[in-house]
């Protein structure tokens, strides 16, 4: 027996979709924008992506290489995420904050064209519940609240459903396809897992014709244009690097099992169980789930993916980052909501349920006393007091938490002296007492001032 409320909506299905669709929007932006300035952070990859903008809004200069895969050691990716920075910056008049508006509009357009995308492939009760453990679930309002480079890979992945959906044998088409999938893979490394599906898919469906492969390679090749002419200009430093990557002897040291451990803490922020054993179990079952229900949409194509997954990080034999699987979530939230709906579980039952798991997630949500907010308060209150004195400025912080003040030092314009005998101000995490303090975060400021 349904809840009674939902009667009168049950007699107008057009209306009770709607107002499901409304309902979930909201918990779903809910947990991607409560108290964002407070919790995001704005440290090495967001300060980095912030100067790199600025460069281009303020010098016209556009750059050719983007983020670098797996550190110092590895190859440059094309430079399509600080473009698409961009505008938010040029919004916020160049301040930090331009993240949030970037999150917000990311996540909105992931909802949206979800919604639409998957409809039409699996109906209105699959979308749905698909959109519904989105929006609460740890592994995505985790990777939701961040300004990076994975954020894009679930926008991604239903742009890249989408363009396939709406396929046609046509060149144009193709190219556009295989532009989408470079931009998806200079992005994020991960992307190439999508190149992967894409070509399974169509060889699938039978477009075995080898002019459509080189089409889509030729649009793929095209959004590397900006690394070529890098390339040219540095005698070829960044494809040295991407050769070095895969036969440097370096990589010799490698284990079939590391990324088993990773893997486990991944599969944990979606079932909330941290066991390599049951980790292995869930990916079996998924695989199984896959099989039985191959003939649906994309699914077949979907399971030989994670099928691949494994034997792939095993051929890398290195630990990589929980977000490496990021491009395995919309597929395994996918499963689980064609699954769920499948065993008709009645709404007096799932919507409390859904209550219980979004208050729950909500909960999570808490103040970072080294986020944005608290960064730019601290060195908004140094500029009160400092106002245009020539100063000379250090951290005392641990490794790597002095990321992303000097962006802010120099937007606020405080005078930065590099003359160590003009007088120091200390920026200090942790914070201390009877020192002006903003979060975690103190400043000291000479007597004089």
């Amino acid at each position: 027996m349904e809840l009674k409320f939902l009667n009168y909506f049950t007699q107008k299905p057009k209306l009770l979709i709607s107002f499901l669709v409304f309902f979930v929007f909201v918990i779903f932006t809910l947990q991607r924008m409560w108290m964002l300035p407070q919790t995001i952070s704005f440290a090495w990859d967001q300060e980095r992506d912030a100067q790199i903008v600025e460069k281009i809004l303020t010098q016209f200069s556009l750059p050719l290489i983007g983020p670098r895969v797996v550190g110092d050691n590895g190859f440059y990716l094309g430079p399509y995420f600080y473009y698409l920075l961009a505008p938010f910056y040029l919004i916020s008049s160049h301040h930090p904050k331009a993240m949030i508006y970037f999150i917000a509009f990311t996540t909105t357009t992931f909802f949206v064209l979800s919604f639409i995308t998957f409809q039409k492939l699996y109906g209105q009760k699959v979308t749905l519940l698909f959109l519904a453990i989105w929006s609460f679930l740890p592994a995505t309002v985790t990777q939701d609240r961040i300004s990076w480079n994975p954020i894009l890979i679930p926008l991604m992945f239903s742009c890249l459903i989408f363009t396939l959906d709406r396929l046609k044998n046509s060149k144009k088409y193709f190219i556009i396809l295989g532009l989408i999938l470079g931009l998806i893979f200079h992005i994020h490394f991960q992307g190439l897992f999508y190149l992967v599906f894409t070509l399974i898919y169509l060889i699938s469906k039978n477009n075995k014709s080898v002019i459509h492969i080189l089409w889509i390679l030729f649009g793929f090749i095209l959004t590397s244009l900006p690394l070529i002419v890098f390339d040219l200009r540095h005698q070829g430093i960044n494809l040295n690097l991407f050769i070095n990557f895969f036969t440097n002897s370096e990589n010799s040291a490698k284990s079939i099992s590391a990324f088993l451990p990773v893997w486990s803490n991944f599969i944990n922020l979606i079932i909330g169980i941290n066991s390599t054993a049951v980790s292995i179990i869930f990916w079996s079952l998924l695989l199984i789930f896959g099989y039985i229900n191959r003939q649906k949409p994309y699914i077949f194509s979907f399971t030989l993916l994670l099928f691949i997954t494994p034997i792939a990080f095993m051929i890398y034999g290195k630990r990589p980052s929980e977000y490496y699987f990021n491009y395995l979530l919309p597929i395994i939230i996918l499963y689980l909501s064609i699954f769920i709906t499948q065993l008709k579980i009645p709404y007096y039952l799932i919507i409390p349920l859904y209550f219980l798991f979004s208050f729950n997630s909500f909960k999570s949500i808490r103040p970072s006393p080294t986020s944005l907010f608290y960064k730019n308060d601290i060195v908004q209150k140094a500029k009160e007091i400092l106002q245009d004195k020539p100063v000379y400025i250090s951290y005392d912080t641990p490794l790597g938490q002095n990321n992303g003040f000097d962006y802010l030092i120099k937007y606020y314009k405080i005078n930065r002296s590099t003359n160590p005998s003009d007088p120091g101000v200390q920026f200090i995490i942790p914070k201390k007492e009877n020192l002006p303090t903003s979060g975690d975060i103190s400043l000291f400021i000479p007597k004089q001032f």
